[in-house]
């Protein structure tokens, strides 16, 4: 059933979780970029040590080698969520679900809404 949690597919490691995880990572990041597209949405860049939001779409119409480099937001550190595992999740690899993630900024609710 789509959406709905295969029991007979269960995480069972550290290493198969943040596998998946690096994979997911990946994807996830084309659909934030086909997100930010479509709503105006931002991304923090670094250029020349400067830190600013560009709209992705801007951008997109650089030429590739005079675009800054967006700073993507990293995994999870491999220590901070064993502590969580650890800690938080009785040992349970399955239950940690946050191990990539990002944002995207927006100037206005109107572009926010028009991403959901």
């Amino acid at each position: 059933v789509p959406r709905r949690p295969d029991p007979l597919s269960v995480v069972v490691s550290f290493d198969q979780l943040y596998a998946q995880a690096a994979v997911a990572n990946l994807l996830l990041l084309q659909r934030l970029k086909v997100w930010a597209e479509a709503s105006n949405g931002m991304f923090k860049v670094v250029e020349g040590g400067t830190k600013r939001f560009d709209k992705w779409n801007d951008l997109k119409a650089r030429a590739q080698g005079s675009r800054p480099r967006v700073k993507w937001t990293a995994m999870k550190r491999h220590g901070r969520a064993f502590e969580k595992l650890l800690r938080v999740y009785g040992d349970d690899p399955s239950r940690l679900l946050d191990i990539t993630r990002h944002h995207i900024v927006f100037e206005n609710m109107t572009d926010l809404t028009n991403c959901l």
